[in-house]
């Protein structure tokens, strides 16, 4: 099977990119996907609108997406050791800057300080690195589209080698 999991609700419609499907329940994206989703403060604000790099198009909002930044494995003499420094950006996006700033709070909230394991995902500890604003101009004119907040976390996890 060859595909992107969700590929409709991205806005690729009948298109389907010729990768390998991976086994999306058993990452860290997935991981932190769930944490979201099942968190009450989040979830109030946003239902289902959690989404890996992009805003679908006609998506409600308020709206969460988020994207590794980098990740570096620890290492020993031997090769990895299997832990993971990862660092995610979590973009909370609203209509206005109080809604966006709210959810980015109930991100945080959510995120900064978690310990736990998650859908197979062993995660040793979520910090909050940085934050800031990140409004969304229109291309082509110089119109506001929503309104953005950025939250950058440092996630340790421990991935199968």
């Amino acid at each position: 099977m060859r595909g992107f999991p969700g590929q409709i609700s991205l806005g690729f419609g009948s298109f389907v990119p010729d990768v390998p499907v991976i086994d999306y329940d058993n990452t860290i994206e997935a991981a932190l996907h769930s944490i979201l989703i099942n968190n009450t403060p989040v979830n109030m604000l946003v239902d289902t609108g959690i989404y890996p790099n992009v805003v679908p198009q006609n998506a409600a909002m308020p709206a969460v997406t988020y994207q590794q930044i980098s990740g570096p494995r620890v290492h020993d003499m031997q090769g990895s050791v299997g832990l993971v420094r990862a660092r995610f950006q979590v973009n909370c996006w609203a209509e206005s800057y109080a809604k966006a700033k709210e959810l980015a709070g109930a991100v945080r909230l959510a995120l900064d300080g978690y310990s736990g394991t998650v859908l197979q995902t062993t995660i040793s500890v979520i910090h909050l690195d940085n934050e800031s604003d990140m409004p969304e101009m229109l291309a082509g004119v110089d119109k506001l589209a929503r309104y953005g907040k950025y939250l950058d976390f440092i996630v340790w996890f421990e991935e199968q080698l």
